[in-house]
C-alpha cells in the first residue's frame, strides 16, 4: 500500500527536523515521529518565525499534508523519554505552578492521548520540566479538548 501525502512541504510550516540544531541543544523538547520518516523537533520562539509554538506549527502541517503522527517522545540531554506510539490525537500544553513567598516557579508539559473518541475523558500526564519525570495523572474532558492544544491524526 502506497500512502499518498499532499503536496505540502514541511518546510513551508518552519518545522524543526534538525536534531543537532544549536536552538533545541540545552532544551527539554518534545519530538515527534511522522508517517513519512521525519521527525520534528520542538523549537518553541526561534527568532524570525512569527508562530512561537512549534506545537500549533506541527498542527497545521498534519492537518493540511495528510500526515499521522506515529510517535511521540520528550528528550533533555541524554534523557530521552518514550511517551506514545501511534494514536488517534495527541494533546500537548504547558503548565506552571508557583505558590505565594516562593521565588521558585516549576515548570511542566502536560501530555495526553485519545484513543476512543466515545470515552468522555482522557488521562494526561504531567511531566516536571526539564526532569521529564511525571508528578501527576489527571483526566481531561475528551470534548472539551480542542485545537491548538490537540492534534488529530488523519483517521
Amino acid at each position: 500500500m502506497t500512502l499518498k501525502y499532499k503536496s505540502v512541504h514541511f518546510k513551508d510550516y518552519q518545522l524543526c527536523t534538525d536534531k543537532h540544531d544549536p536552538f533545541i541543544e540545552d532544551e527539554a523538547i518534545w519530538i515527534v515521529h511522522l508517517n513519512n520518516g521525519i521527525k520534528i523537533y520542538q523549537d518553541d520562539g526561534r527568532r524570525g518565525i512569527p508562530e512561537y509554538s512549534a506545537w500549533i506549527r506541527l498542527g497545521n502541517y498534519i492537518r493540511e499534508s495528510g500526515c499521522q503522527i506515529v510517535g511521540f517522545d520528550l528528550k533533555f540531554g541524554s534523557h530521552l523519554v518514550s511517551v506514545f506510539g501511534s494514536k488517534n490525537a495527541y494533546y500537548f500544553s504547558r503548565g506552571v505552578e508557583s505558590s505565594f513567598g516562593n521565588k521558585e516557579t516549576t515548570h511542566f508539559y502536560i501530555i495526553g492521548s485519545i484513543d476512543d473518541f466515545a470515552q468522555p475523558t482522557f488521562k494526561c500526564k504531567w511531566y516536571i520540566v526539564p526532569a521529564l519525570e511525571i508528578i501527576k495523572t489527571v483526566e481531561k474532558i475528551t470534548d472539551k479538548a480542542t485545537p491548538p492544544r490537540l492534534i488529530y491524526n488523519n483517521i
